[in-house]
Order: structure tokens, then C-alpha cells, then sequence
């Protein structure tokens, strides 16, 4: 008898004759446990946002080093970022509350 046939015949009693004593019954798919899919999915697209959110600074990092973008292109950008949200902002809430989150950001918060 040789070596092979040793171990095949040892893998088929093995997997035969046990079960995984992890799994006590099988799932009922008819009614999901929401708590663990919410879990699931919520894990899965916070890693992805992780993932997203690295690879734009990989990416902004390669093209400063590389010089296909200078510096001065990217603070252009963040300037403009911030003026939409300004812009987003002012629509949203009324005239106070705006000049008073202008003051606040001002005053209070290091530049």
C-alpha cells in the first residue's frame, strides 16, 4: 500500500465519520439575523471607505512626487472645496447662524 493511498483513505474516514464542531445546526434563511448582515455590510463599506480614502492620498502623494500636479494645484482645489461648502452652508442656514459660524471659525479655531 503506498503513501498515497494511506492518506486518501485516512482524508475520507476523517471527513466521514466527524462533523465540525463549530456548527451545531444550519441556518435558517428564511429569517436572516438582520443584526449580523447590518454588521456585515456596514464593516464591509467602512473598510471600502478606508480603502478609497488611502489610495486618493497614495495617488495625490504619487503625483506631487512625480511633479504632475505642484502644490499650488492642489491648495487651488481645497480652496475651492471649501468655498462650496461656504456656499452650501449659506443656502442652508439663515444669515445669523452663518455669521456667527464665520466669527467662530475666525476666532476660535487655528489656522
Amino acid at each position: 500500500m503506498s503513501v498515497t493511498n494511506l492518506f486518501a483513505r485516512s482524508y475520507f474516514f476523517h471527513r466521514v465519520g466527524t462533523r465540525s464542531m463549530f456548527t451545531s445546526s444550519k441556518y435558517d434563511t428564511n429569517s436572516p439575523n438582520w443584526l449580523r448582515v447590518g454588521l456585515a455590510f456596514g464593516s464591509s463599506i467602512f473598510l471600502w471607505s478606508l480603502f478609497l480614502k488611502q489610495h486618493s492620498t497614495d495617488l495625490l502623494e504619487y503625483k506631487l512626487r512625480n511633479q504632475i500636479i505642484t502644490k499650488l494645484d492642489v491648495a487651488a482645489a481645497n480652496i475651492a472645496h471649501e468655498a462650496e461648502e461656504w456656499l452650501d452652508f449659506f443656502e442652508a442656514a439663515d444669515l445669523a447662524s452663518a455669521i456667527y459660524y464665520y466669527f467662530f471659525l475666525i476666532y476660535f479655531l487655528p489656522v
